[in-house]
């Protein structure tokens, strides 16, 4: 009978437990969700320097390979107009 009378009390106390454990859940919760949206924040700026730092890399890269393309066209013509002269010389003996 002692059991019986004490229920309403333990179920009081496991009442204010919870709501206790509710609370401290929603706390955490936005915590974690601020924890979350900082750490957005800083990634994303990082990931924007990185893709401006990509994007100047890959400028100088398309500059250089335009440079080596106009080089290697001009080595290759004169290479081109000497093969012409040697057969030329070649040919009128």
């Amino acid at each position: 009978m002692q059991s019986l009378q004490q229920l309403p009390a333990q179920v009081a106390a496991l009442d204010t437990r919870v709501a206790s454990l509710e609370l401290h859940f929603l706390q955490f919760r936005a915590e974690v969700k601020e924890e979350f949206l900082t750490t957005r924040r800083e990634l994303g700026g990082e990931i924007n320097g990185l893709r401006e730092e990509l994007g100047a890399v890959a400028e100088g890269l398309r500059e250089e390979i335009a440079t080596e393309g106009r080089n290697t066209r001009s080595e290759m013509r004169a290479l081109f107009e000497e093969a012409i002269a040697r057969n030329k010389t070649i040919r009128e003996g």
